[in-house]
């Protein structure tokens, strides 16, 4: 006998959506780690592929040069910095 799989596509727009629907269906969903770590520590979802490290895409930080950027923005560029460094 033979088994059919049917293939499903699901699409969403946030992480809580897609690990959600992991869950629920039993698939393969793209996370960052520190986005489902409870799900993780709880075994409702598993690390698969743990070898392929995906894709990396740059990050920029625009501003106008004629100024410089508000306390706030500078504080952010300095948040993500201290963050992304910390993870290299």
């Amino acid at each position: 006998m033979q088994q059919h799989l049917q293939e499903l596509h699901v699409v969403v727009g946030r992480a809580e959506q897609a690990a959600a629907a992991a869950e629920e269906f039993r698939g393969i969903a793209r996370f960052k780690a520190s986005g489902v770590q409870d799900l993780l520590e709880k075994g409702s979802l598993i690390v698969l592929l743990t070898d392929w490290a995906g894709d990396i895409f740059p990050l920029y930080a625009l501003y106008p040069s004629r100024h410089l950027p508000a306390a706030k923005v500078r504080a952010f560029i300095d948040f993500v910095i201290e963050i992304l460094d910390a993870k290299s």
